[in-house]
């Protein structure tokens, strides 16, 4: 993924996080986290900033880390041990990150390529983690078939994303974040 850019300094997600200091060019400090499948592309969710803190994902977690020192603030369960016993065989790929609400919502599983052939990647679902602490406010696992990118509406304060049969919606505002609304989907084509 992308780089992320604030000020003088650069995060690079891919490794786990590194911080350039873009006057020197001097790793400022790096935190290593396994991939998600090292046989796939893109198995890091791209970077996200909030204040003092940058957020990564790797392994099969997701990382708090102070971007000012790098020293990690808190790492999550597995995403896979949210997924139950059957589908945790794996450690899940934990594919996108988006801050709403003050909330950490983490998308895993979906759709990978090894560079020639897609394959879908289980266990599939959303979980919302606690900033403060990392552990899991809401956690969706009811995706069959495939699940979309997470899509952000700030107007409703809501998260969107479908799978093989419906479009979900989460309230992103509540304290406790909840499903919003269910819209069944027919795809014509697989």
């Amino acid at each position: 993924h992308d780089p992320v850019f604030d000020g003088d300094e650069m995060y690079l997600g891919y490794l786990g996080v590194h911080c350039v200091d873009l006057t020197s060019g001097a790793v400022k400090w790096g935190v290593e986290f396994p991939s998600g499948n090292k046989g796939l592309k893109k198995t890091y969710s791209p970077l996200r900033i909030d204040s003092d803190r940058i957020y990564g994902g790797g392994g099969g977690s997701v990382y708090a880390i102070d971007r000012r020192t790098g020293a990690t603030i808190w790492k999550s369960d597995r995403i896979s041990d949210y997924a139950g016993l059957f589908k945790a065989r794996d450690n899940a790929i934990v594919a996108q990150l988006e801050i709403v609400g003050g909330k950490i919502f983490s998308r895993y599983g979906g759709n990978f390529s090894d560079g020639k052939t897609a394959t879908l990647r289980e266990p599939l679902g959303i979980v919302v983690l606690d900033p403060a602490d990392g552990k899991s406010m809401f956690h969706f696992d009811k995706a069959k078939e495939g699940i979309t990118n997470m899509v952000v509406v700030p107007e409703a304060s809501t998260v969107v994303f479908a799978d093989g049969g419906n479009v979900y919606g989460i309230d992103a505002a509540a304290a406790t974040p909840a499903e919003a609304f269910k819209v069944p989907i027919e795809f014509k084509r697989k």
